[in-house]
């Protein structure tokens, strides 16, 4: 599955959504480190899949 900014995007929101932290520290994170960030936020909060299903909702909205 490929991960573009419309990913990215959505998994800023997802944590943003769960108050896992604010935006400013989000902004300053790379793709990579904000995409680490969210695998790390899922596996640890243990919602892969509810956090999956609304990721992918999120980004149908642009396709």
């Amino acid at each position: 599955m490929a991960r573009g900014p419309v990913w990215i995007e959505a998994y800023e929101q997802y944590l943003l959504r769960k108050n896992v932290c604010e935006k400013s520290e989000l902004e300053r994170l790379s793709d990579d480190a904000l995409a680490e960030k969210y695998f790390q936020y899922v596996r640890e909060a243990d919602c892969e899949e509810a956090a999956f299903d609304w990721v992918q909702k999120y980004c149908r909205q642009y396709m």
